[in-house]
């Protein structure tokens, strides 16, 4: 019985925030659009605050699988920003860097 309230306070301890002085920040989406069609084809895209944007476009090839292409960017630490434009499919996924 010792064991197990040591044991239930321990994880109480390990559960309870820090007071750390690390903080997550929180990243505002400005923009999200999903549409989902009577095809099972479908779009979504997203914007963040912090300059990351993603893009895609996906329908059925068979009843097994779907046929996707998209493109997301970033910008990295440097200040530049990187994107990729990607196709997956029967081929696999095949990334493109812009």
């Amino acid at each position: 019985m010792k064991l197990f309230v040591f044991a239930a306070v321990l994880a109480v301890a390990a559960a309870a925030p820090s007071d750390s002085a690390y903080e997550e920040d929180v990243i505002e989406i400005l923009r999200q659009n999903i549409d989902h069609n009577d095809d099972h084809s479908y779009q979504q895209s997203f914007e963040t605050e912090n300059g990351i944007s993603v893009s895609e476009f996906g329908q059925t090839e068979d009843d097994d699988s779907y046929s996707v292409s998209g493109q997301f960017s970033y910008v990295a630490p440097d200040g530049v920003t990187y994107t990729v434009v990607y196709s997956a499919g029967e081929g696999g996924f095949q990334p493109r860097y812009n």
